[in-house]
């Protein structure tokens, strides 16, 4: 169901932040446990972990959507551009 892929995807990391797209999904982020994308059917994708090729533990703060589609990410350390069509970020 979609409530056990949220709860699988969020882990046991306090949440800090959701942001729709204009697509009907709703992008989450938590503090410890990186940040992932909920699909209007429930399913879960996009799901990045801050420690992924990282040799930082990383600590979000926020997460916002723009117009554009492209995530921004607010971290302890920096901010940083995630494109869901690229996978890239910046």
């Amino acid at each position: 169901s979609s409530t056990v892929a949220f709860r699988q995807a969020r882990g046991r990391s306090d949440l800090i932040s959701f942001s729709p797209d204009r697509q009907g999904n709703v992008w989450v982020a938590t503090q410890t446990n990186g940040f992932f994308r909920l699909n209007p059917n429930g399913s879960v994708s996009h799901q990045h972990w801050p420690m992924r090729g990282d040799t930082v533990q990383r600590t979000l703060r926020a997460l916002l959507t723009d117009r554009r589609g492209r995530v921004w990410l607010a971290a302890h350390d920096g901010l940083f551009q995630y494109n869901p069509k690229t996978g890239q970020f910046i």
